[in-house]
């Protein structure tokens, strides 16, 4: 597979990173300086093996960069600044799963930038995988194994690991048979095994599960002419069935639920819609847009302690609308910007958001864009600030995340617009050398 990673460093005054990964089949690591005056030139690359494929990539500790790879047997942290191995573990597994990635929430600072959640003296952030049937908890120091829960024999395909906000529960949820949905309840500090949950109806699931909350997951049913809606509240399990005609009204053709992260809302494709939908606890769904032609989201973004924003990119020819709005509030907007783009890229596939706080104290956004070639797009105040073509393969998966930088001993978030000093980009790709 391919990794990205896109890493942007402010000026002294205003230091500030913004990273993205990307995933395809590739095996070389790069990083590049991107500074205007001096792109391009490479500042560490690691070869991977040849059967080493990425599964899933976070942050941690906001410091490390980890990586699930060779289908969940390898988790490995490596270090921002300069690309280097941390740490690196062996995880074993019993039968072929998926496999899957969690670490600590994101909480937002009094600072007014977002970062993983502080931990007591005595306490350390555990990374949760899920690789060939098995449960590990890890340590994000240095890599050893706390616990493992092996769920082979209860035969249930795992689809998602989720830990509720503030919980030392964590949920392994999934399906054992096309009428099933099982949840397991586990101990996060001891690994103990609490509670084995099932609901069964009548009509059979169809497609992956989606996650609106910690509490609500959503897939379709067999027919896909209704929305089965999984609530997870206080550690029961119910299902509720919502007809999609309600919503988009009478139709036929393509549907899909588009994978995004938009934390309560839910945007169902159908055809050349786009229809956004909130979800509430007890299944209560609503339409708040539809949205006509060709459209990407990002996932959602935490902006302050109780409001989350994503952004919408609508892309027609040589235009592209880029808007920033509220989750809570979708009819407003943080920003409206319209950029004149190259027609010959193609659509935008996809769109990743990073927020900055300006001196002023307001606001202010960065739109990593992702075209139809894989050629990728910086964008702040409507205009694209840098773009980049490498002929990448085909890109998967973006990940950014805000980090503050240590000048004279004082963490700095507020970042001013124009003070965007430098790119760094590091990139796995196959049969590349420098």
């Amino acid at each position: 597979m391919n990794l990205e990673c896109l890493s942007s460093i402010s000026d002294s005054h205003a230091p500030s990173f913004t990273l993205a990964f990307n995933y395809s089949s590739i095996q070389i690591v790069k990083s590049y300086r991107s500074d205007p005056s001096i792109a391009g030139v490479s500042i560490w690359r690691h070869v991977l093996g040849p059967n080493d494929s990425i599964d899933g990539i976070e942050f941690v500790l906001r410091k490390y960069v980890v990586s699930l790879s060779s289908e969940g047997n390898s988790l490995r942290a490596w270090n921002l600044p300069d690309g280097q191995m941390v740490w690196e573990s062996f995880l074993q597994g019993t039968n072929p799963s998926k496999s899957l990635l969690l670490v600590p929430s994101d909480v937002f600072s009094e600072s007014g930038s977002f970062h993983q959640k502080e931990f007591e003296a005595n306490q350390e952030p555990v990374i949760l995988v899920f690789g060939r049937s098995c449960v590990h908890a890890v340590s994000s120091l240095n890599g050893e194994v706390i616990w493992n829960i092996d769920l082979t024999e209860n035969r249930v395909e795992i689809q998602k690991i989720i830990q509720p906000h503030d919980s030392d529960i964590i949920y392994a949820v999934g399906f054992s048979s096309p009428t099933q949905f099982d949840q397991f309840q586990i101990n996060i500090n001891s690994g103990e095994s609490l509670k084995h949950h099932t609901a069964t109806f009548s009509g059979a699931f169809s497609g992956e599960l989606v996650s609106v909350s910690d509490d609500v997951l959503v897939t379709f049913y067999a027919t896909r002419s209704n929305l089965a809606i999984i609530n997870l509240k206080n550690g029961e399990v119910r299902i509720i069935k919502s007809p999609i005609a309600h919503l988009v009204g009478e139709f036929s053709g393509l549907i899909e639920i588009v994978p995004s992260k938009l934390s309560g809302l839910l945007a169902v494709k159908v055809n050349s819609i786009l229809a956004l939908v909130p979800v509430k606890d007890e299944g209560e769904v609503e339409m708040v847009d539809k949205i006509h032609g060709q459209a990407t989201l990002s996932d959602a973004l935490l902006v302050s302690e109780s409001q989350r924003a994503a952004a919408l990119v609508q892309h027609e020819g040589s235009h592209m609308h880029l808007s920033v709005k509220l989750i809570d509030d979708w009819s407003s907007n943080f920003i409206e910007e319209n950029i004149l783009i190259d027609d010959q890229r193609g659509s935008v596939q996809m769109v990743f958001l990073n927020s900055y706080i300006r001196t002023d104290g307001s606001h202010g956004f960065r739109a990593l864009i992702v075209m139809e070639d894989h050629f990728l797009l910086l964008v702040q105040q409507g205009e694209i600030v840098w773009s980049r073509e490498d002929g990448l393969a085909s890109i998967i998966y973006v990940v950014t995340s805000e980090l503050p930088v240590e000048n004279k001993g004082v963490f700095i978030a507020k970042v001013e617009n124009n003070l965007m000093e430098w790119l760094q980009v590091c990139k796995l790709f196959q049969n590349f050398m420098s």
